[in-house]
């Protein structure tokens, strides 16, 4: 089946895991240990991915549980460290990668589960988020993936059927949730490995 459209995962494909002194400053300023503020971390995150707390409302929450009386300043410096712990440091190659492929005829997508706070920064101040040729950002459709519904929104920003898309994450489910829904889908788990993995670029349909 050819591929039309290449669509990538943001955290942990496009940029790498968070940077760890930034995770190591969150940790000590919410109060907690790094298993606990690693559980409580996830346990609300998909909340915040889905803009149904926003965020000062999300570190509340784990500050409350490091019992830590939260003020203006100190949210808003745990979310812009929080944004900058998985934004300041992105895989140019998977950059380029995607460059050459809209080079070579297809289309690229970004497809992530992302609160508004990121998905802001990178709005405003990181340019290569609008060489992409369409984008579904869970925040704005109150849906996280692996939920089939995030999938039929990116089908319908992507415009194409959905075997014509390819998608890559970093975690299983999303890829088997992808594959349900019809997309083509591989598990990433680095650069090197998907260069390895496929002809570099990929083909533009004939």
């Amino acid at each position: 089946m050819s591929i039309e459209a290449v669509v990538f995962d943001f955290g942990q494909v496009i940029s790498f895991t968070q940077e760890p002194t930034r995770t190591a400053w969150l940790q000590n300023a919410c109060g907690l240990t790094p298993a606990r503020f690693t559980e409580l971390y996830y346990r609300h995150r998909p909340a915040y991915d889905q803009g149904r707390l926003d965020g000062p409302a999300y570190w509340r929450l784990l500050l409350a549980a490091g019992k830590i009386q939260p003020d203006d300043a100190l949210l808003q410096q745990l979310i812009d460290t929080d944004t900058l712990s998985w934004c300041e440091n992105l895989d140019t190659r998977m950059l380029d990668w995607a460059a050459d492929l809209r080079q070579n005829g297809l289309q690229t997508g970004i497809f992530s589960n992302m609160p508004a706070d990121i998905l802001e920064y990178l709005r405003t101040q990181q340019s290569w988020l609008a060489d992409f040729n369409f984008s579904v950002f869970s925040c704005e459709y109150d849906v996280v993936k692996p939920n089939a519904a995030i999938y039929q929104h990116l089908v319908k920003a992507a415009g194409l059927a959905p075997q014509h898309l390819l998608f890559l994450d970093d975690r299983k489910e999303n890829i088997e949730a992808a594959r349900t829904a019809g997309l083509q889908a591989d598990i990433f788990t680095s650069y090197e490995a998907l260069k390895d993995h496929w002809s570099w670029p990929i083909p533009a349909p004939s």
